[in-house]
Formats: structure tokens, C-alpha cells, sequence
């Protein structure tokens, strides 16, 4: 992989198998408990309220939204847009927080999703343009690598990890639940929910 990738000042890292395991299993959860059907997310919502639970504040300014990928994963589920390549590779749009960049970066079968995304974050860490890195990362898979990339003192960003529970040991990053941006996301109240 190319060392050389342009970053801007705040980058999203987003296992997109990781997201559609959370999309496809917390909106049956949320279903239930609300008891209506839910319906798809639109992705720059649920981006602005990830951004904005980050503490990136309004601005013009370019927010870099990096999708990972596999050969199994080329649509986001229960989500608008959804297609990786068709619909969310290369395209941008704009909000009070600046302007979101997709790319969509697949494993093209040469090396695993867990690998890619690894690697990425490594060049991201190191680079100096990054300032912001928000993460979304499958935890039960390699949550353990991610955490020992990231939970180093000497790194001088603001990173925040968006995950489903707390990490087992303490961290010195910022953490935050999935689980709000998400309901906010698919247009749940907090008082909805019992």
C-alpha cells in the first residue's frame, strides 16, 4: 500500500462490515423496543452526529470519510445512500461541520478486511496533516490491535473510537457508545426507548 495518501485534518476510518453489523442488528433491536418499523438512515446524518459527538466543531473545512471493505460488503444495509462504489466512493456533501469526502477502499482479495484497515490507520496515525481520527472498527475481531495502535501517549491527535461497550481496560483516547448517533440516526427519541 501507498505511504503517500493525502489525508485532510479529520478522517473517519469506518469498517463498513463493522457498520452493517450494527446496522442490520441494532435497528431489529430498536424495532422492538420502539415497536414500529424504523426507516433507513440517511449516511450523512448518522456521519454529522458521529462528527458531532467527536467534537469537530463547524467550519468549512474537509472531513475525509474512508470505507473499508471486502469482497463480501459493497452495500451499506438499512442505509441512503448504500452502494460502496456506485454511490459513496468519490462523492461529498456538505454541512455546517464542512464538507464530508468519501472514498470507498476495498481488500480487492489481497489481503483481509482486518489487515486493510490496520494498515490504513497506521498511515493515518503517522500522518501529519491528521489532527481528528473517529473510528469505527469491528472490536470483536480486531478490536485488541486497534486498541494497541491507538492507545499510545506520543500520539498527538484527537482520537476518538465509536464502540458498543467500554474498553476492559483504561485508555487514553476518547471513547464514545455507538449506540446514540445511531438512534439519532434512525430518528429515535430517547424517551421512546425503555
Amino acid at each position: 500500500m501507498e505511504k503517500d495518501i493525502k489525508f485532510e485534518e479529520t478522517v473517519f476510518l469506518v469498517d463498513t462490515a463493522y457498520l452493517n453489523f450494527m446496522l442490520v442488528n441494532f435497528k431489529g433491536f430498536l424495532e422492538n423496543q420502539v415497536k414500529r418499523e424504523l426507516p433507513k438512515i440517511q449516511v450523512a446524518d448518522l456521519l454529522a452526529y458521529l462528527a458531532l459527538d467527536a467534537h469537530i466543531e463547524e467550519g468549512e473545512k474537509n472531513i475525509q470519510v474512508v470505507l473499508i471493505s471486502d469482497d463480501q460488503t459493497k452495500k451499506l444495509e438499512n442505509a441512503e445512500p448504500s452502494d460502496l462504489k456506485k454511490e459513496l466512493d468519490g462523492v461529498a456533501f456538505d454541512s455546517s461541520l464542512g464538507e464530508f469526502l468519501f472514498s470507498s477502499v476495498t481488500t480487492e482479495g489481497l489481503v483481509s478486511r482486518e489487515e486493510l484497515y490496520l494498515d490504513i490507520l497506521d498511515i493515518a496515525l503517522t500522518s501529519k496533516a491528521v489532527k481528528n481520527l473517529i473510528l469505527l472498527s469491528f472490536d470483536d475481531e480486531y478490536g485488541d490491535k486497534v486498541l494497541n495502535k491507538i492507545d499510545n501517549k506520543d500520539i498527538e491527535k484527537s482520537i476518538t473510537q465509536f464502540r458498543v461497550r467500554e474498553p476492559e481496560k483504561e485508555v487514553s483516547f476518547k471513547w464514545d457508545m455507538l449506540v446514540y448517533p445511531m438512534m439519532m440516526a434512525f430518528g429515535i427519541d430517547s424517551d421512546e426507548i425503555q
